[in-house]
Formats: structure tokens, sequence, C-alpha cells
């Protein structure tokens, strides 16, 4: 784990005592009073999807529990924005061999901040909508508008036979 150091403009290389599995293509977000947030990802060997979440709080990551009776999403190159309220997980990968997610997702976070809630958002899908350039692709990035309480999202892509496809489109 490494730490940016804005005013000295400096890497500092931590070294907590717990620390999730190395990965890569997980997301990760600041949300207030909890740290960063980092969910999912897959192995550098390429054969695992990663469904845990975990908290860095600046020295020490924390395993964030869930019911392991509920559903979850296992996911790598997902994006995740906060709402104020929760966490929302879209696009993504389920599988390593980069089947998209079509599910919109929401965790919300027990006011302890070590356990937290899956659930599927009401009408959440990463579906395509209406015209062709308003398809939330996997891959894409999302941002959370606070004062028009609206989901941004843009771009992403997708592998073909061809090779990626990249997508510029905003929704």
């Amino acid at each position: 784990t490494w730490t940016f150091d804005a005013a000295t403009i400096k890497w500092t290389l931590k070294a907590p005592t717990l620390k999730p599995t190395e990965r890569n293509r997980a997301a990760a977000i600041y949300v207030p009073g909890a740290g960063i947030v980092m969910h999912g990802g897959q192995n550098y060997q390429g054969s695992t999807v990663f469904c845990d979440v975990f908290s860095w709080n600046g020295s020490n990551w924390t395993s964030i529990t869930v019911d392991a009776g509920q559903p979850r999403p296992c996911l790598h190159s997902q994006s995740m924005a906060w709402d104020g309220q929760g966490l929302i997980v879209a696009g993504g990968y389920v599988d390593t061999n980069d089947t998209p997610s079509p599910t919109l997702w929401r965790f919300t976070l027990a006011a302890d901040g070590r356990s937290g809630t899956w659930s599927t958002m009401a009408n959440g899908t990463c579906q395509p909508i209406a015209g062709a350039d308003a398809e939330i692709h996997p891959g894409a990035r999302i941002a959370y508008d606070s004062p028009t309480a609206t989901r941004v999202y843009f771009g992403g892509e997708m592998n073909s036979e061809g090779g990626v496809i990249r997508y510029g489109n905003t929704i």
C-alpha cells in the first residue's frame, strides 16, 4: 500500500498489519467517516474475481464484514460513487472472461464502518437504455452529482474479437 503526500509530492510505502490480497482492477473511493473503501478486483493471474470489501484509514486496512447469506457482487473493473447514503457500484465484469455485469448495486455501510449490506438498486441496470449513445458500457466510470442527485456515467470499454472497443459517451 502506497500513499501520496501532495504537499511534498512524495509517495510512501506503508506497512499495514492487515492488507487485502494483491489485486488489480479493483474499485476504490473515499467515503466520509470510513476512509478509502475498496471492493473486488481480480488476482494478477486473472483466475479469481474478488467479492470482498476493505477500508483504509491511512495506516491500516480493515475487512468490512458482509452477511455470507446475502447476494453480493464479485466484480472487477467496476466503478463506484458515494451518494451520501451508500456506495453505488456499476458496470465491471463478473468473471475473468470479462462477462459484463448487468446489475447496479448499492453497498450501505453500518454506522461502525466495519460491516455493510449489499442490495440491488430499484430499476438498477447497466443494460442499454433508449438510443445507441445511451448505453452504460462495461468499465464505465461513475460520478454522483449531489446538487442534482444525478448519477453520471462516462465511457467504458468492451473486449471483442477485433480488440478492445473504447467508448466516449456520457450518460
